[in-house]
Protein backbone atom coordinates (compact mmCIF):
# COMPACT_ATOMS: atom_id res chain seq x y z
CA UNK A 1 0.00 0.00 0.00
CA UNK A 2 2.90 2.36 0.73
CA UNK A 3 4.12 2.15 -2.86
CA UNK A 4 0.57 2.93 -4.05
CA UNK A 5 0.25 6.25 -2.22
CA UNK A 6 3.77 7.25 -3.22
CA UNK A 7 2.91 6.55 -6.86
CA UNK A 8 -0.41 8.40 -6.72
CA UNK A 9 1.08 11.37 -4.86
CA UNK A 10 3.96 11.63 -7.33
CA UNK A 11 1.55 11.59 -10.29
CA UNK A 12 -0.67 14.18 -8.58
CA UNK A 13 2.24 16.53 -7.92
CA UNK A 14 3.60 16.08 -11.43
CA UNK A 15 0.35 16.92 -13.18
CA UNK A 16 -0.25 19.82 -10.81
CA UNK A 17 3.07 21.41 -11.78
CA UNK A 18 2.84 20.94 -15.56
CA UNK A 19 0.44 23.84 -16.35
CA UNK A 20 2.21 26.14 -13.88
CA UNK A 21 5.56 25.47 -15.55
CA UNK A 22 4.10 26.00 -19.02
CA UNK A 23 2.62 29.34 -17.99
CA UNK A 24 5.78 30.56 -16.24
CA UNK A 25 8.33 29.33 -18.77
CA UNK A 26 6.55 29.85 -22.08
CA UNK A 27 3.56 32.20 -21.72
CA UNK A 28 4.57 34.89 -19.21
CA UNK A 29 7.57 36.89 -20.40
CA UNK A 30 9.88 39.19 -18.46
CA UNK A 31 8.38 42.03 -20.48
CA UNK A 32 4.92 41.17 -19.16
CA UNK A 33 6.15 41.06 -15.56
CA UNK A 34 8.14 44.29 -15.87
CA UNK A 35 5.15 46.12 -17.33
CA UNK A 36 3.06 44.92 -14.40
CA UNK A 37 5.64 46.01 -11.79
CA UNK A 38 6.05 49.43 -13.40
CA UNK A 39 2.41 50.21 -12.61
CA UNK A 40 3.24 50.30 -8.90
CA UNK A 41 7.00 50.87 -8.67
CA UNK A 42 9.79 52.94 -10.17
CA UNK A 43 11.84 51.43 -12.97
CA UNK A 44 14.75 50.69 -10.63
CA UNK A 45 12.48 49.02 -8.09
CA UNK A 46 10.66 47.06 -10.79
CA UNK A 47 13.92 45.73 -12.21
CA UNK A 48 15.04 44.71 -8.72
CA UNK A 49 11.78 42.87 -8.06
CA UNK A 50 12.01 41.15 -11.43
CA UNK A 51 15.54 39.94 -10.73
CA UNK A 52 14.59 38.70 -7.27
CA UNK A 53 11.53 36.85 -8.59
CA UNK A 54 13.69 35.12 -11.22
CA UNK A 55 16.19 33.94 -8.60
CA UNK A 56 13.58 32.64 -6.17
CA UNK A 57 10.89 31.38 -8.56
CA UNK A 58 11.76 27.78 -7.74
CA UNK A 59 10.47 28.39 -4.22
CA UNK A 60 6.93 28.85 -5.52
CA UNK A 61 7.06 25.38 -7.10
CA UNK A 62 8.46 23.88 -3.91
CA UNK A 63 5.76 25.61 -1.87
CA UNK A 64 3.07 24.29 -4.23
CA UNK A 65 4.36 20.74 -3.81
CA UNK A 66 4.65 21.01 -0.02
CA UNK A 67 1.21 22.58 0.30
CA UNK A 68 -0.46 19.84 -1.73
CA UNK A 69 1.37 17.06 0.12
CA UNK A 70 0.62 18.65 3.49
CA UNK A 71 -3.07 19.04 2.71
CA UNK A 72 -3.48 15.39 1.69
CA UNK A 73 -1.57 14.33 4.81
CA UNK A 74 -3.84 16.44 7.02
CA UNK A 75 -7.00 15.18 5.31
CA UNK A 76 -5.82 11.59 5.74
CA UNK A 77 -5.22 12.26 9.44
CA UNK A 78 -8.69 13.77 9.90
CA UNK A 79 -10.37 10.83 8.16
CA UNK A 80 -8.29 8.32 10.13
CA UNK A 81 -9.36 9.90 13.42
CA UNK A 82 -13.00 10.00 12.29
CA UNK A 83 -13.06 6.34 11.24
CA UNK A 84 -11.18 5.34 14.39
CA UNK A 85 -13.87 6.97 16.53
CA UNK A 86 -16.61 4.99 14.79
CA UNK A 87 -14.62 1.77 15.26
CA UNK A 88 -13.67 1.27 11.62
CA UNK A 89 -10.03 0.25 11.66
CA UNK A 90 -8.80 1.52 8.29
CA UNK A 91 -5.07 2.00 7.92
CA UNK A 92 -3.75 5.54 7.66
CA UNK A 93 -2.06 4.79 4.32
CA UNK A 94 -5.45 3.87 2.79
CA UNK A 95 -7.04 7.07 4.06
CA UNK A 96 -4.05 9.10 2.88
CA UNK A 97 -4.67 7.56 -0.53
CA UNK A 98 -8.33 8.61 -0.31
CA UNK A 99 -7.18 12.21 0.16
CA UNK A 100 -4.76 11.95 -2.76
CA UNK A 101 -7.33 10.51 -5.17
CA UNK A 102 -9.93 13.11 -4.19
CA UNK A 103 -7.45 15.94 -4.72
CA UNK A 104 -7.59 15.31 -8.46
CA UNK A 105 -10.57 17.68 -8.72
CA UNK A 106 -8.31 20.61 -7.84
CA UNK A 107 -5.82 19.61 -10.54
CA UNK A 108 -8.39 20.79 -13.07
CA UNK A 109 -8.00 24.40 -11.94
CA UNK A 110 -4.45 25.07 -13.25
CA UNK A 111 -5.39 23.46 -16.57
CA UNK A 112 -8.42 25.72 -16.87
CA UNK A 113 -6.12 28.66 -16.12
CA UNK A 114 -3.69 27.47 -18.78
CA UNK A 115 -6.45 27.35 -21.40
CA UNK A 116 -7.68 30.83 -20.46
CA UNK A 117 -4.17 32.28 -20.70
CA UNK A 118 -3.65 30.64 -24.09
CA UNK A 119 -6.94 32.06 -25.37
CA UNK A 120 -6.33 35.57 -24.03
CA UNK A 121 -2.74 36.48 -24.81
CA UNK A 122 -3.29 40.22 -24.33
CA UNK A 123 -4.30 40.08 -20.64
CA UNK A 124 -2.41 37.09 -19.27
CA UNK A 125 -1.36 38.53 -15.90
CA UNK A 126 -4.81 40.01 -15.31
CA UNK A 127 -6.39 36.61 -15.93
CA UNK A 128 -3.98 34.91 -13.52
CA UNK A 129 -4.49 37.47 -10.74
CA UNK A 130 -8.30 37.31 -11.07
CA UNK A 131 -8.58 33.54 -11.52
CA UNK A 132 -11.24 32.31 -9.10
CA UNK A 133 -13.32 29.80 -11.10
CA UNK A 134 -16.74 28.70 -9.84
CA UNK A 135 -16.34 30.59 -6.57
CA UNK A 136 -18.48 33.15 -4.76
CA UNK A 137 -15.70 35.65 -5.40
CA UNK A 138 -16.42 35.54 -9.14
CA UNK A 139 -19.82 37.11 -8.39
CA UNK A 140 -18.07 40.20 -7.02
CA UNK A 141 -15.53 40.81 -9.80
CA UNK A 142 -14.90 44.47 -10.34
CA UNK A 143 -15.92 45.28 -6.77
CA UNK A 144 -13.57 46.29 -4.00
CA UNK A 145 -13.59 43.69 -1.23
CA UNK A 146 -11.70 43.54 2.03
CA UNK A 147 -8.91 40.95 2.11
CA UNK A 148 -10.74 38.63 4.46
CA UNK A 149 -13.89 38.67 2.34
CA UNK A 150 -11.88 38.02 -0.82
CA UNK A 151 -10.23 35.01 0.84
CA UNK A 152 -13.54 33.70 2.18
CA UNK A 153 -15.37 34.02 -1.13
CA UNK A 154 -12.49 32.45 -3.06
CA UNK A 155 -12.41 29.47 -0.70
CA UNK A 156 -16.13 28.79 -1.12
CA UNK A 157 -16.32 27.26 -4.57
CA UNK A 158 -17.81 24.32 -6.45
CA UNK A 159 -14.42 22.58 -6.65
CA UNK A 160 -14.41 22.33 -2.86
CA UNK A 161 -17.95 20.92 -2.83
CA UNK A 162 -17.00 18.36 -5.49
CA UNK A 163 -13.99 17.46 -3.32
CA UNK A 164 -16.32 16.60 -0.43
CA UNK A 165 -18.24 14.16 -2.61
CA UNK A 166 -15.06 12.59 -3.96
CA UNK A 167 -13.80 12.11 -0.41
CA UNK A 168 -17.09 10.49 0.50
CA UNK A 169 -17.02 8.25 -2.57
CA UNK A 170 -13.49 6.91 -2.09
CA UNK A 171 -14.04 6.66 1.66
CA UNK A 172 -17.19 4.59 1.12
CA UNK A 173 -15.11 2.15 -0.92
CA UNK A 174 -12.72 1.70 2.01
CA UNK A 175 -15.63 1.39 4.45
CA UNK A 176 -17.28 -1.11 2.09
CA UNK A 177 -20.43 0.90 2.56
CA UNK A 178 -22.66 3.40 0.76
CA UNK A 179 -21.90 6.91 -0.47
CA UNK A 180 -24.30 8.20 2.18
CA UNK A 181 -22.17 6.64 4.93
CA UNK A 182 -19.07 8.18 3.40
CA UNK A 183 -20.78 11.58 3.34
CA UNK A 184 -21.69 11.26 7.02
CA UNK A 185 -18.01 10.80 7.91
CA UNK A 186 -16.93 13.72 5.71
CA UNK A 187 -19.67 16.00 7.10
CA UNK A 188 -18.72 15.14 10.68
CA UNK A 189 -14.96 15.40 10.23
CA UNK A 190 -13.46 17.13 7.20
CA UNK A 191 -16.09 19.85 6.74
CA UNK A 192 -15.89 21.09 10.38
CA UNK A 193 -12.08 21.15 10.02
CA UNK A 194 -12.46 23.12 6.77
CA UNK A 195 -14.81 25.61 8.43
CA UNK A 196 -12.41 25.98 11.37
CA UNK A 197 -9.58 26.73 8.94
CA UNK A 198 -11.73 29.37 7.19
CA UNK A 199 -12.64 31.00 10.49
CA UNK A 200 -9.03 30.97 11.72
CA UNK A 201 -7.57 32.52 8.56
CA UNK A 202 -10.40 35.03 8.30
CA UNK A 203 -9.86 36.09 11.94
CA UNK A 204 -6.13 36.48 11.24
CA UNK A 205 -6.79 38.62 8.17
CA UNK A 206 -9.30 40.80 10.03
CA UNK A 207 -6.89 41.23 12.97
CA UNK A 208 -4.08 42.35 10.65
CA UNK A 209 -6.13 44.49 8.28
Amino acid sequence: MKSNWIKYLSVLLFFNLIPLLIIDLFLITEKDLLASYLRSFSEEQALGILETSKNWKWLSYLFSVLLLASKTLLVGSILWLATFLINNQISFSKLFLVGIKSQVIFILKPYILLVLVLLNSDSKLEIISNFTPLSLFSLFKGQSLDGYLAFLFQSLNLFEVAYWFLLAYFLSKELKSTLNDGLKVVVSSYIPAFVLWLVTVTFFLVSNS
